[in-house]
């Protein structure tokens, strides 16, 4: 951002918020702090008209300045709110308090219909000629995307016509589009519906009774595994999707987790990547780990082509991938280090516990689990921006799994549940991560 822009939205905030101070003075009303002391509302409908026009001036301003400081992308990944890099969590979150459940609708069809891609990146095209590409009436294509103009998504200029701006242009990138048509078709629907499941369902732990079930399945308790497969597309764009998220840069980027734990002092041990997908994060540790060290790829059937595909020649010899079912016994009886990323955050409790009781045969004394998951941290210890989006994620994971982001204190309780043998040792996570994924380091001492 250009100095000469944040001094032109310094000088602007100034003077708005000046002129509302004094509008306020001279017509007695005081500013409420947000501990609600004050009986008249900064919001009162009875304002003079100089102070409200101050009053949306200021607000105006401030979110221009928001608009300026959010990089384009993060606009974006932030329109349903889930953890990603706290430099961005703070001002996009500032962002999200304008946003409306209208422009998440708009942004929906405009994913789903791939606005994007028929928008020159270069150039404008008329409204007319976007509703032939989209195949859909012109009205409707012309007030949805008015809605998302407001928000500086696509740009109308000149009236009647259609171009990209630095926001809608991050719509090209194909892993963020899998993003956003996973959240806005599958979590902004199961958002929805927690009133209907908390009203069908009283418990906690039963992933089948879930906002997500009721939303796609009605009255017939299902999994969102089960409803994902039934339409592979889906299950490709939720891969491609995690792929995204886990790779666009911050402290949730598994690149940077993993740069802060000492692997080599491992040794040349046997890794085993407990629903490890196509290996990519054991790709990524064997570059940094010791020479000798072997991974074992451990996930469902279908997913072996592809891993096989994506081990690099170079790794061949030290890298396999073994179909397993993490609910069954661990099967891989010689290794010293088993490892579960963003796993049992996918879970409810019970469930987890059965995840790591499946492990426990496998498990000689000293032997190493690392959770590669979040750490929630208690209330009111990170900035109240941070927090917003922390607390979005955890309701998201009830409304799809009934699972949670867990405390430290939570992680503990479920070991425990599992077995007393489990013994937490380090939590190592990136500086000024805040929420963000943590490397949570037990062993087994039997």
């Amino acid at each position: 951002m250009a100095a000469s822009i944040l001094q032109e939205h310094i000088k602007r905030i100034n003077k708005a918020a000046g002129n509302l101070s004094e509008s306020l003075l001279d017509s007695g009303h005081p500013i409420d702090s947000l501990s609600g002391v004050s009986t008249r509302k900064l919001t009162d409908s009875r304002l003079e008209t100089r102070a409200e026009v101050s009053r949306l001036a200021l607000i105006d301003t401030c979110y221009e300045l928001l608009e300026h400081l959010t990089r384009p992308e993060d606009f974006l990944k932030f329109s349903i709110p889930i953890v990603s890099d706290q430099r961005s969590l703070s001002i996009s979150s500032g962002l999200m308090k304008f946003k409306t459940i209208q422009f998440n609708s708009a942004m929906a069809v405009i994913v789903h219909f791939e606005f994007a891609g028929k928008v020159p990146e270069q150039g404008h095209i008329s409204f007319e000629e976007l509703a032939k590409r989209t195949q859909l009436h012109v009205e409707k294509v012309q007030r949805i995307l008015r809605c998302t103009v407001a928000y500086r998504v696509f740009c109308e200029e000149p009236l009647g016509y259609i171009s990209h701006t630095a926001i809608s242009k991050c719509l090209l990138n194909p892993g963020l589009k899998a993003w956003l048509g996973h959240q806005f078709e599958e979590m902004l629907p199961s958002s929805a519906k927690l009133i209907d499941a908390f009203e069908m369902y009283p418990g906690v732990d039963d992933d089948t009774e879930t906002a997500f079930s009721v939303a796609f399945s009605g009255q017939q308790r299902t999994t969102y595994w089960e409803v994902l497969q039934k339409t592979p597309w889906k299950v490709k764009r939720f891969c491609d999707a995690l792929e995204y998220i886990s790779t666009s840069g911050g402290a949730g980027d598994f690149r940077v987790l993993i740069s802060c734990y000492d692997w080599k002092k491992l040794g040349g041990c046997k890794l085993v990547d407990v629903g490890g997908s196509t290996g990519r994060v054991s790709i990524a540790i064997a570059e940094i780990a010791d020479p000798a060290m072997e991974f074992v790829i451990q996930d469902l059937p279908e997913v072996e082509a592809e891993a096989l595909n994506t081990i690099p020649e170079p790794l061949s010899r030290r890298m396999v991938f073994r179909p397993h079912d993490f609910f069954k016994p661990q099967p891989t009886l010689d290794a010293r280090v088993y490892m579960y990323r963003q796993i049992l955050h996918d879970w409810p409790d019970g469930k987890a516990v059965d995840i790591l009781v499946a492990l426990i045969p496998a498990l000689d004394p000293g032997d190493y689990l690392l959770l590669v998951e979040t750490v929630q941290p208690d209330p009111q210890t990170l900035p109240n921006s941070v927090e917003r989006l922390i607390y979005a994620a955890d309701l998201l994971m009830m409304a799809k799994h009934n699972s949670k982001e867990r405390t430290l204190g939570m992680w503990k309780d479920l070991l425990r549940r599992a077995s007393p043998n489990f013994v937490l040792e380090n939590v190592i996570s990136p500086e000024n991560s805040g929420a963000q994924g943590a490397i949570i380091e037990i062993r087994w001492w039997p």
